[in-house]
């Protein structure tokens, strides 16, 4: 079938949930891994280092275990040297990759106010370095989150969930009710949007590539987390597609994170007057979006974390660990062990999953 629709159903997260105490563990050395070189193999461009040193708390800096960390398409496009990544890349190479993982607080500098050690903590910038056992990185650019959550998800929160959550809230001046269409709807951020925009009350019409040998798999998926119709993107422009959707609102908000040509499926879609926003990795024509009446815009997770106050991204962490407790936010996961990664990474994940990595001192927390 080319497209499908059905009411939501919430899935359950597939990896088991972890169980945690306010125990925090030190090692009197930590491994990490570095990219050495960009390129496209991680077997080729990750080194896995003994790092003998341990940082110490001084200042605002807080001393950190990671006990698990995401594996993210940035992560990936900054390993292989993406132009497009340029954005999410360390200053300098050989460094240590990682945008999202949790942490437990090992120590904490004199200055720190906000948390303690044994807090569970994620980072809130890019670039932070998830990918090694201990670490240091400053008080402002962590949150705490709750021990209650499942480790698996609080180590994938910061990325994906973070984008989809921001394209939701400031573009298109959705309500509920209002209906999006987006790209790339497979990806972690197609994921995360699905379910996000269900617990907003939004409706959502998801492209998927029906050439991928994933596709029956990932419309099975998108429906049971909530995507209103689900269509492949060859048909998205088809007047048997147009009649499919009639009864639907025209989408208000168009989300690219692919092509040009597949944005430009995306804004055929939205009604006159709305906005294609186009986040992350993905590729735009504006002068084509805007010979369509719409309004093109652009989003970036770093650039908008660096100009938010403290506030408001804490009442975003808040929202979707507050979705998490309640069955409505999930992941599409596969889990493997820290020694492992490189590997796991050529190999990719089984089904389109996203890869976490769970660190060995996950078991002594």
């Amino acid at each position: 079938a080319k497209c499908c629709s059905a009411p939501s159903v919430t899935m359950i997260s597939r990896l088991p949930h972890l169980r945690r105490c306010a125990s925090h563990v030190r090692h009197a050395s930590s491994t990490a891994y570095q990219i050495e070189k960009q390129g496209a193999a991680a077997t080729a461009v990750l080194s896995h280092h003994v790092l003998n040193k341990i940082p110490s708390a001084t200042g605002d800096k807080l001393v950190v275990n990671w006990l698990a960390a995401g594996v993210d398409p940035v992560d990936l496009a900054v390993m292989r040297g993406a132009p497009s990544a340029a954005a999410y890349a360390p200053p300098a190479f050989p460094a240590v990759p990682g945008t999202e993982g949790v942490a437990v607080v090992a120590s904490v500098g004199p200055d720190v106010k906000s948390v303690k050690s044994g807090d569970f903590v994620i980072p809130v910038k890019t670039s932070a370095g998830t990918w090694c056992e201990t670490g240091s990185i400053s008080e402002s650019d962590v949150v705490s989150v709750p021990k209650t959550i499942p480790l698996e998800l609080a180590a994938t929160l910061s990325a994906s969930p973070f984008t989809a959550f921001r394209l939701l809230s400031d573009f298109g001046s959705l309500s509920p009710g209002d209906v999006v269409v987006h790209n790339n709807a497979s990806s972690p951020v197609g994921t995360a949007l699905v379910q996000i925009a269900k617990s907003m009350g939004i409706r959502s019409i998801s492209l998927v590539d029906e050439t991928s040998a994933e596709y029956s798999p990932s419309v099975e998926r998108l429906k049971l987390m909530g995507s209103d119709v689900v269509v492949d993107e060859a048909f998205a422009t088809s007047d048997e597609f147009k009649a499919v959707i009639s009864d639907m609102p025209a989408p208000k908000l168009g989300i690219n994170g692919s092509t040009i040509g597949s944005c430009d499926v995306v804004a055929s879609l939205v009604q006159g007057g709305g906005t294609v926003v186009t986040y992350c990795l993905g590729a735009s024509d504006d002068a084509s979006i805007k010979s369509k009446g719409l309004s093109p815009a652009r989003f970036s997770l770093p650039a908008w974390l660096k100009g938010q106050n403290r506030s408001t991204v804490d009442a975003m962490v808040s929202e979707l660990v507050k979705m998490i407790e309640e069955g409505e936010l999930t992941g599409w996961l596969q889990k493997v062990k820290f020694d492992e990664l490189p590997h796991a990474i050529d190999e990719g994940g089984m089904m389109r999953r996203k890869l976490v990595t769970i660190m060995p001192q996950a078991a002594d927390v």
